[in-house]
């Protein structure tokens, strides 16, 4: 006879968690998950989407309209968006500098597109001149970057691309998770077409979430595909992407930590939670004395300073960032 009384009511342990993500959810966050529902058709729960797409579309700094969540995680963000817009046989190029980059690239390949990659040792990051020439050769449909690698830490500056990619009559993509939120990301300034990205990172939410922004460009395509392709998530215009309440009322809360705006930093790259990023230096002091944030991320992976006791080793996390510390 099964026994129900063996099994504990859930109750993880308290930890810090200061890598590239999942990171420790605002109480604001954790409290709104626990609301209750209400059903997807209400019209709070339709008032609520439609806060939820106004205050995201701040969040990205776009006037986007196709502003919204895909609830899935940040893969399924990526792929619902590439899924919709590229069709097989499309000449896309995409930019190598880190894991993420193979796995655009792999989602690319399983759409059917006409794969080119320009690559870079892991940790570089491409000028505008050498994205040109590659787009000048290639003549893509699309362009995929990674914003912020969590595998290198580095950011890709972006700011230029858009403007080349619409000389060239190209779309512009950008995977965003590791970045939205805790490095500058101007949207409609930069030119790109279409962002995804995630709250389980600097957005201080829970896993589980991709917002996404498509400009009118990039959103055409989408609203054309007509066809399944062999990828994880559906395409975007299957339209039964409809979050369910409790997930919006958290991103409403995991919004209104960040305030009215995208906070910036002038450490490029360096891919830690907001308050991560502040702690970091105090923290280890040793680890901040290079001239730059992929120095520091790797005094970080090499372990500068020993943290001693509070070492917890997680396989999963070791090749790309080290020993976490624990509380």
């Amino acid at each position: 006879m099964f026994d129900i009384s063996k099994y504990d009511q859930i109750n993880p342990p308290a930890r810090l968690l200061m890598g590239p993500g999942p990171i420790n959810a605002d109480p604001r966050v954790l409290r709104a998950m626990s609301a209750q529902l209400v059903g997807q058709y209400d019209p709070v729960m339709t008032g609520y989407m439609n806060e939820t797409m106004a205050l995201y579309r701040e969040v990205f700094q776009t006037k986007n309209e196709q502003t919204f969540l895909v609830d899935g995680t940040s893969r399924a963000g990526i792929e619902s968006v590439l899924v919709s817009a590229i069709r097989p046989g499309d000449p896309v190029l995409v930019t190598v500098a880190g894991r993420f980059g193979l796995l655009l690239c792999e989602i690319a390949r399983r759409c059917g597109a006409e794969l080119h990659v320009i690559e870079k040792p892991w940790g570089e990051v491409f000028t505008p001149e050498e994205v040109e020439e590659a787009i000048r050769k290639i003549r893509p449909r699309m362009l995929l970057t990674v914003h912020g690698d969590t595998s290198t830490t580095i950011a890709q500056p972006l700011e230029g691309l858009g403007e080349i990619c619409h000389r060239y009559g190209v779309l512009f993509y950008t995977d965003a998770t590791a970045t939205l939120g805790g490095n500058t990301l101007k949207t409609d300034e930069w030119g790109l077409d279409s962002v995804t990205a995630g709250l389980q990172k600097c957005m201080a939410g829970s896993a589980g979430t991709s917002p996404v922004t498509l400009s009118p460009a990039s959103w055409t395509p989408a609203a054309d595909a007509s066809m399944w392709r062999k990828a994880y998530a559906m395409p975007i215009t299957s339209r039964v992407r409809i979050p369910s309440s409790v997930p919006l009322f958290r991103y409403l809360h995991a919004h209104g930590i960040l305030g009215p705006r995208t906070p910036s930093s002038p450490h490029r790259g360096y891919n830690c939670p907001l308050r991560g990023r502040r702690m970091a230096p105090q923290l280890w002091p040793e680890a901040f004395k290079g001239p730059s944030p992929k120095q520091a991320a790797g005094n970080l992976a090499a372990g500068i300073p020993a943290w001693g006791s509070n070492l917890v080793d997680f396989p999963q996390k070791e090749k790309a960032l080290g020993p976490f510390p624990r509380i």
